[in-house]
């Protein structure tokens, strides 16, 4: 027997209702809950445990993408995260890279961690940021020359990998 799990919640909290559910085809999909994460399959009972861990990573994926359905599969660098048994580690991680501008925002109520966020979303185009905020783009020049100096970092190639992945982090925790 062929068995996949689906975790799902009608809410966007934490909580979830595992359900045991065969192949899913997308009729089924549409019956689900607001929120479902959903594993890969697998041939007997063996594996269900990490089947029902599968569906519940994919189910916060879901949350965090604001989407309804969202296979194991197409977590994309969220597996590796959620693969990480030790939560401590990633939230190591994460207070390392963003900790100081965390820490600087909220003493100085500045949107330095929204306006870092977004420029890297935006492929670090200060223009698009600039639009995106509502503001000029000299304002976001200025903000990210504080953000440099805050993080102590020239936001090279690896730096972006890191701070986007501290971001990541910092969404599923």
């Amino acid at each position: 027997m062929i068995f996949s799990w689906v975790a799902c919640s009608r809410s966007w909290t934490r909580s979830y209702s595992p359900v045991r559910w065969p192949l899913l085809n997308t009729s089924t999909r549409s019956q689900m809950p607001s929120s479902s994460g959903i594993s890969e399959e697998q041939i007997g009972y063996v594996s269900l445990s990490a089947l029902y861990l599968q569906a519940k990573a994919a189910g916060a994926v879901c949350r965090i993408r604001k989407k309804q359905v969202l296979g194991y599969s197409d977590l994309g660098i969220y597996r590796l995260l959620f693969g990480v048994k030790d939560r401590r580690i990633l939230e190591q991680f994460m207070e390392s890279v963003l900790g100081a501008l965390i820490q600087y925002d909220a003493r100085n109520h500045t949107d330095y961690l929204d306006v870092l966020r977004r420029y890297l979303l935006t492929e670090c185009s200060i223009q698009q940021t600039a639009e995106q905020m509502q503001v000029h783009r000299n304002t976001i020049n200025y903000k990210l020359r504080q953000i440099r100096e805050i993080l102590q970092t020239d936001l090279n190639q690896e730096a972006r990998v890191k701070i986007y992945l501290a971001y990541l982090i910092r969404d599923m925790l």
